[in-house]
C-alpha cells in the first residue's frame, strides 16, 4: 500500500510539473474517506483539488491535466472510472 502511495504522488507530481514548477507541486493524498458521487457510495470516487494562482494553470490547459490525473489515478484505485473523478481548480487571484 505504501509503495501505492509514493507511486501516485509520483504520477500527480509529473502530471501537473509541466504547467507547475516541480517545487512547487504539493500532493496530499486523503484515501478512505466516504464519498458518495450521483448517490453511490460503493462504486469507487475520487475527489480532486488542485489549487494555483491565476496564471499558473490557464483554462485550456485543465483538460489536458485532468486527462493526465485519471490513469494514475486508476491504477492506484482499482475499479476507478475516469468518470468518477470530479476536478476541482481553485484559483488564487
Amino acid at each position: 500500500f505504501a509503495s501505492m502511495r509514493c507511486a501516485l504522488h509520483s504520477s500527480c507530481t509529473a502530471a501537473l510539473a509541466p504547467q507547475v514548477p516541480k517545487a512547487h507541486v504539493h500532493v496530499h493524498l486523503q484515501d478512505n474517506a466516504c464519498f458518495s458521487f450521483g448517490g453511490d457510495l460503493d462504486t469507487p470516487a475520487a475527489y480532486v483539488t488542485v489549487k494555483s494562482s491565476a496564471l499558473q494553470i490557464l483554462p485550456e490547459a485543465r483538460k489536458e491535466l485532468v486527462v493526465d490525473l485519471c490513469p494514475a489515478l486508476s491504477e492506484a484505485f482499482p475499479g476507478l472510472s475516469e468518470h468518477r473523478v470530479t476536478t476541482f481548480f481553485e484559483v488564487n487571484r
